[in-house]
């Protein structure tokens, strides 16, 4: 048995219906619940770094807190320098 090919070549499958209680209000509501729930989660983990003064570690390749482009660089240099001598 050969499926029917759309203009794009793939397959052609039948649209199915969706009943009432999956529809927008409920899906929604759903998913309102969920980011609530994330948001709660993420305090609690928040809070609880706080309390024990728990920093995040540094994400910046420098190592460092600057925000400065050029300071940054400056550190990254320093770092390849302290590497490489």
């Amino acid at each position: 048995m050969t499926k029917k090919l759309a203009h794009n070549g793939n397959p052609q499958y039948p649209k199915l219906s969706i009943p009432a209680a999956v529809k927008a209000g409920p899906r929604r509501a759903y998913g309102y619940a969920v980011l609530e729930a994330f948001k709660r989660l993420q305090a609690a983990e928040l809070e609880r770094f706080c309390k024990r003064g728990v920093t995040a570690p540094l994400k910046c390749a420098s190592g460092t807190d600057l925000t400065d482009g050029h300071a940054i660089l400056a550190a990254i240099r320093e770092q390849h320098r302290r590497l490489h001598t």
